[in-house]
């Protein structure tokens, strides 16, 4: 009687340890998705963040010798000479 009951568990997918010798197995290559999209993911947003160092890095420069030019070129018309 207690055989019965664990073949109606099985069929109904209640003991997951115990597999019939009847039930189908699914191919590895359809659960293990394809590990070439991540990779093509993983490169967009390097490509994207290479973008935006260099989008930032410019500014920082520009920010920088902008400023500094015009102070020094300012400080340079106003020096009394000597």
């Amino acid at each position: 009687m207690e055989e019965n009951n664990v073949d109606n568990d099985i069929n109904h997918g209640c003991h997951s340890s115990i597999r019939s010798p009847t039930m189908e197995l699914t191919p590895v290559q359809e659960v293990v998705p394809n590990q070439k999209e991540p990779d093509l993911e993983i490169n967009e947003w390097r490509q994207m963040a290479e973008v935006v160092d260099r989008f930032f890095f410019f500014m920082f420069v520009v920010f920088l010798i902008i400023p500094t030019s015009t102070i020094l070129g300012i400080v340079r018309l106003f020096k009394p000479e000597l």
